[in-house]
C-alpha cells in the first residue's frame, strides 16, 4: 500500500523540482525552502528538497495533525509550524546530520 500512495506524488514532487530547475532555480546553494502542506506530495517534497542539499526546510501542515508532524520530522525536515488558531506553534529544529 506504501508505494501505491507514493505511485502519483513521489514523479508529482521529483516533476516540480525538475520543471523549478528549467525555470531557473538553483537549489545548489540555497539553504532554506518551505513545503506547504504535509499529505503525500508534501512529505515526498520534504524528501526531495533535502536529497538536494537544502539545510533548513519549513513544513506547513493544513491543520493541527501531529502524526503528519512527526513523519516531518522523521523525513528529516527542520522545522513544521502549526497555525493553532492562536498563533504558530514551531516543532523541534531537528539536529544532527541530514
Amino acid at each position: 500500500m506504501v508505494a501505491a500512495t507514493f505511485a502519483c506524488p513521489g514523479p508529482t514532487a521529483i516533476h516540480a523540482c525538475s520543471l523549478a530547475e528549467q525555470a531557473g532555480v538553483v537549489f545548489e546553494g540555497m539553504n532554506t525552502a518551505v513545503v506547504q502542506g504535509l499529505g503525500p506530495l508534501g512529505s515526498f517534497a520534504v524528501m526531495c528538497l533535502k536529497k538536494a542539499g537544502i539545510q533548513k526546510v519549513y513544513a506547513i501542515p493544513a491543520g493541527d495533525n501531529p502524526e503528519r508532524e512527526t513523519l516531518a520530522l522523521e523525513l528529516r525536515q527542520s522545522v513544521c509550524l502549526t497555525w493553532t488558531g492562536r498563533g504558530w506553534r514551531p516543532s523541534r529544529l531537528r539536529s544532527g546530520p541530514s
